[in-house]
């Protein structure tokens, strides 16, 4: 297992891929617990608290984070039916911008609980979408640690 003093340094030197199933209108608990481990004091962002007005200064640059959401129904995304008990992207985007991450790319599969046409649509929707965000080009990349 890395580290927990490494994931810092680890997603202040490369762009983030990860795939989140969406729990209970939120994110599951390991990936909290990364979270947890990346917004760090001094690392990911420093702390003046002398100065109220910019107490936060982010210490992330250049990076983007492509978040690979699945979802069991749909309409979680903006003007949808399940906005609202949407909990999830905002977390996401309110959390990597305030350690600098200036580029929450949220990419969703729904409809798996629905299955059929509704989730194929939805599927090849994600695809498509992440390959333009990969500008054309198909990338794998396996995690070592």
């Amino acid at each position: 297992m890395i580290s927990s003093n490494r994931r810092p340094n680890e997603v202040k030197s490369y762009s983030t891929l990860a795939g989140i199933p969406f729990y209970n209108f939120g994110m599951p608990s390991g990936f909290k617990a990364y979270v947890d481990q990346i917004v760090r004091v001094g690392r990911t962002f420093d702390f003046h608290p002398d100065d109220p007005d910019s107490a936060y200064t982010p210490l992330v640059r250049g990076k983007r984070l492509i978040a690979v959401i699945s979802r069991g129904d749909g309409g979680y995304g903006p003007g949808g039916r399940n906005e609202p008990l949407n909990h999830l992207d905002p977390h996401l985007r309110t959390v990597f911008s305030f350690i600098g991450v200036e580029q929450v790319e949220i990419v969703a599969a729904e409809n798996d609980e629905h299955g059929g046409t509704a989730l194929a649509d939805s599927l090849d929707s994600a695809r498509r979408r992440l390959l333009r965000l990969a500008g054309g080009r198909s990338v794998c990349r396996s995690e070592h640690g």
